[in-house]
């Protein structure tokens, strides 16, 4: 179950750096996407991305279900 998935803050000036944060329970595995891979069950990493962009997160668990969450961050020129 993924009780936390979010980007703050959600909108940042080009050059600035946003941090995603989630928290998930009971997964065997934990993806976010956008070059980020593999990741723990809960934890928080700094993104400073180009332009605009989507995160998804990925939990997967031993009885075969799949959930995921997204979060978008504004970048601002």
């Amino acid at each position: 179950m993924i009780y936390l998935f979010e980007i703050t803050p959600e909108t940042i000036n080009l050059g600035d750096a946003a941090i995603l944060t989630w928290d998930v329970v009971n997964a065997t595995s934990v993806f976010i996407d956008n070059g980020i891979g593999n990741v723990g069950l809960n934890g928080s990493w700094a993104v400073q991305p180009l332009e605009s962009t989507t995160y998804t997160l990925t939990a997967s668990h031993s009885n075969g279900a799949i959930r995921s969450w997204v979060v978008e961050l504004t970048v601002v020129e």
